[in-house]
């Protein structure tokens, strides 16, 4: 029997001198990259072409797999709150008009949705240690050696934003539940310090494991994509056919 040669970017082997081929993302952030941008450049039909795209991408069953209740409607609030300012900001200084007010703020939150949208595909289709690896990449060339750092912090961050959605749903819920007659004061008082308890222990077993796997180290960031010629083929195909929508009428 031959020995395997551990893989110390996998999720239970530590030191970090082998790197295996991992899913090129970046072709899919460069279709991120396109639509972001074209989200705030087209009108609304432009605007419903991409949002059926979103839709039927959020849709795919893996990410459905992997989608969460809280995550969309997170999305919706923040949604709702940009629209509902824009409306108050237009009525107070901008224009008296009340329907222009409205198609103005539901422009407003449709970009903003949009935006959102194609960030939760992005998130929920590639890992987050892909998304890093992909960055390292491009800061490589400005930054050398040291591009491994911001790579790190935005696997991190990407890693914690669910965690504490996660932790902050789940100690709400259990506050109601074992206080339901306790005051909104002793809440307020409670429910942030059980969060903060709890992310924090959180915190330094990620930093634990960091540590362990090897993750801590510029080699465990120098990216190693297998080869995606049919991705990119795609990916430039569907940048360019976007780039189609800023004909539409607005």
């Amino acid at each position: 029997m031959h020995a395997s040669r551990p893989c110390p970017l996998s999720d239970r082997t530590a030191p970090a001198a082998y790197a295996p081929p991992c899913t090129d993302p970046r072709p899919l952030l460069l279709v991120a990259l396109g639509y972001g941008i074209l989200v705030w450049q087209v009108g609304p039909m432009g605007l419903a072409v991409i949002g059926m795209g979103v839709m039927g991408a959020l849709a795919h069953p893996f990410i459905r797999r992997r989608r969460t209740p809280g995550m969309v409607r997170g999305l919706m609030r923040f949604c709702a709150f940009w629209g509902l300012l824009k409306f108050a900001l237009d009525m107070l200084v901008a224009t008296p008009d009340v329907a222009d007010a409205l198609a103005g703020a539901a422009l407003l939150s449709g970009r903003l949705a949009l935006l959102g949208g194609i960030g939760m595909v992005l998130t929920l289709a590639v890992s987050p240690r892909a998304l890093a690896l992909a960055l390292a990449w491009a800061l490589r060339p400005l930054m050398g050696d040291a591009a491994w750092r911001p790579a790190l912090a935005l696997a991190l961050m990407l890693h914690f934003l669910p965690l504490t959605q996660r932790t902050v749903t789940q100690v709400t819920q259990c506050a109601a539940r074992r206080q339901p007659h306790g005051g909104l004061r002793r809440r307020l008082t409670l429910v942030p310090a059980a969060i903060l308890r709890i992310l924090g222990q959180r915190t330094w077993q990620q930093t634990v494991a960091l540590a362990v796997r090897g993750l801590d180290t510029p080699e465990a960031w120098r990216p190693c994509f297998a080869p995606a010629c049919r991705a990119w083929l795609w990916a430039v195909l569907l940048t360019v056919a976007g780039w189609g929508l800023t004909l539409l009428p607005a």
